[in-house]
């Protein structure tokens, strides 16, 4: 890990309409860090994830990533720096339905304007228990499937960051131990930085450091 932010917030502020729902100072995460992002529902980790990577403008507030300034990008630019250089796991998984679980991960790398990597595709499928579903469609994979095909794609471009929103929710405790096992290995061997958002408190085991979030409301209170 290093001591190079990889990401840096300063007077972050997001409202949605009149409801204020982050209110951030400063806040950072290193390069090489694996950091969770804890909170209930409702204290704005979603939206912060959203924020960081340019999917939602704040209403104040500025954002650093990799040494630029989000704020100031075109959205072709901010479309082009996502998509090489963040990799997304969703609590939906978002994989494109008309495509299979190979074309989903080719999808990726082409976005990033990347060549295909077929001796990384293959370590993934391999690591993710994914190969004998390459060719399949998400609507015939079960939820640990596309949540494991969902891994894989965001890992697929060896991103330098590597995002995931509530990746463990509804899980059990044995199948919560495998997720984030694979997600921290797999971010280590593509060597990212990884960032977790969850209100699963059994996660904090596996990060170096804990970041808070509480509701807006219960601060005040």
């Amino acid at each position: 890990m290093s001591d190079i932010p990889l990401l840096q917030v300063t007077e972050l502020r997001h409202s949605y309409g009149d409801k204020q729902v982050l209110s951030l100072d400063t806040w950072q995460l290193l390069t090489g860090e694996h950091q969770l992002l804890l909170g209930p529902s409702g204290s704005g980790k979603t939206t912060l994830l959203g924020i960081l990577s340019g999917l939602l403008s704040p209403s104040e507030g500025t954002i650093n990533a990799m040494g630029r300034d989000v704020g100031n990008m075109t959205l072709s630019e901010l479309s082009s720096f996502r998509a090489r250089n963040f990799g997304f796991v969703f609590q939906d998984h978002h994989l494109v339905s008309s495509l299979s679980v190979e074309e989903n991960l080719r999808l990726a790398r082409h976005l990033a304007n990347l060549p295909a990597d077929q001796d990384w595709e293959n370590q993934l499928f391999d690591r993710l228990g994914l190969t004998s579903l390459r060719t399949s469609k998400p609507a015939s994979l079960s939820h640990g499937e596309a949540q494991r095909a969902a891994i894989a794609r965001a890992a697929v471009t060896r991103p330098k960051l590597l995002l995931a929103d509530e990746p463990t929710s509804a899980l059990d405790d044995d199948n919560t131990q495998r997720v984030m096992a694979l997600l921290k290995s797999l971010s280590e061997q593509a060597g990212s930085t990884m960032l977790v958002a969850s209100h699963d408190s059994r996660l904090k085991p596996f990060f170096e450091r804990t970041f808070t979030l509480s509701k807006l409301e219960e601060r005040i209170s």
